[in-house]
């Protein structure tokens, strides 16, 4: 089965929840910048100039949904990063399986502080509450065991996202 690969503008129509046509340029801008700032990948090259359509898969779109749903709480471009390598690498993950599928709640969280950006991945409830004055926090794994780290600095403001939700949004591919 050939996976599904969308158009910049197909992703901006799945991404547009209004369909609000002025809102659908923005997300395409939106796209089209993330792209260029390696936040967002093509399949093949990057095509910078105009002429040849950008093609993207469907991880890609639902990473674009994470991106858009951040940036509606103000969190500028350098926050996000590190973001993409995190993703890629929960991306086949037991509980992004879960989000995706709908199985069980799946929590993301974006955690920044002075000089330091954390993202964590939760089932059934977020963890916000797990980062101490001290910079310790509670990791829980995906084979279910929970370990606890220390001094690893100091978060100042965390952003929860439902996954399950957002990836039910966009619906299958």
């Amino acid at each position: 089965m050939t996976e599904q690969l969308y158009t910049l503008k197909e992703m901006a129509e799945r991404l547009n929840y209004s369909g609000d046509p002025t809102e659908l340029q923005k997300i395409m801008r939106q796209i089209r910048h993330w792209t260029l700032s390696d936040l967002l990948h093509t399949q093949g090259r990057k095509h910078t100039g105009t002429g040849v359509s950008r093609r993207y898969r469907h991880f890609e779109l639902q990473k674009a949904a994470i991106l858009r749903e951040l940036s509606h709480y103000g969190l500028q471009i350098g926050q996000f990063e590190a973001l993409d390598k995190w993703l890629e690498s929960i991306g086949g993950s037991a509980r992004w399986k879960a989000a995706e599928e709908g199985t069980r709640m799946v929590f993301i969280q974006l955690s920044w502080g002075d000089q330091m950006v954390g993202f964590n991945i939760t089932v059934d409830a977020p963890m916000v509450a797990s980062i101490g004055l001290d910079g310790s926090y509670m990791h829980e794994y995906d084979d279910g065991t929970v370990k606890e780290h220390k001094g690893v600095g100091v978060f100042y403001s965390s952003v929860v996202v439902n996954l399950t939700r957002l990836l039910h949004r966009l619906g299958t591919e």
